[in-house]
């Protein structure tokens, strides 16, 4: 790489960084653009074991995501996306409050995955743009923080893949809940 052979340190050392960062960025669209959530086949898993496991891997690293929901759910799905999806859901928890509570609820019409945090939160008039790709609240706050604004957009998608939404609000006194709320039954499932 030509950014190596700059003799100045600081002036390397950034170029070498804005590269990386760069890469990753491109890395992070192309992802997206491909729609990887689509070409996964669909099955039957138990999501709280899903939901637990993701918790337990960032417990392992040292953040914190505690899992309170309901056990012994079975649901029809995409698993590794929906996996993806709380995992994009408990760094943010991580990244800008003290870690994430994912709690899973059922009802009759609706199967509600729930990441919730004390950071910040996010405006109620800014909630809409933050799904739109590419967006990021504030830049000065973020840039120490890395990322490239495509992780709640990525979430959104993957519950509309699942015939679901994605729902932010907030979380009382501060932080973010954030909502994967998807069909009780997926109307995707066969009956045989």
């Amino acid at each position: 790489i030509k950014a190596e052979l700059i003799d100045d340190e600081v002036i390397r050392a950034d170029l070498v960084s804005s590269i990386d960062k760069m890469n990753k960025m491109i890395s992070s669209a192309l992802e997206y653009i491909r729609g990887e959530a689509l070409s996964e086949p669909h099955r039957t898993v138990d999501l709280s074991v899903l939901l637990a496991s993701e918790c337990f891997d960032f417990e392992e690293t040292d953040q914190r995501a505690e899992f309170v929901g309901e056990l012994g759910v079975k649901y029809f799905c995409r698993p590794d996306a929906l996996a993806r999806a709380v995992r994009n859901l408990i760094e943010n928890a991580n990244k800008y409050g003290d870690g994430a509570r994912v709690d899973l609820q059922t009802g009759s019409e609706f199967l509600e995955i729930i990441v919730s945090d004390n950071g910040p939160g996010i405006p109620a008039d800014q909630i809409g743009a933050v799904l739109e790709p590419f967006c990021r609240l504030s830049k000065a706050r973020e840039s120490d923080l890395g990322g490239f604004g495509l992780g709640l957009t990525i979430v959104a998608a993957i519950a509309k893949v699942h015939n679901g939404e994605l729902e932010l609000g907030p979380n009382e006194p501060s932080g973010l809940v954030a909502t994967i709320r998807l069909p009780a039954t997926s109307p995707t499932r066969r009956t045989v």
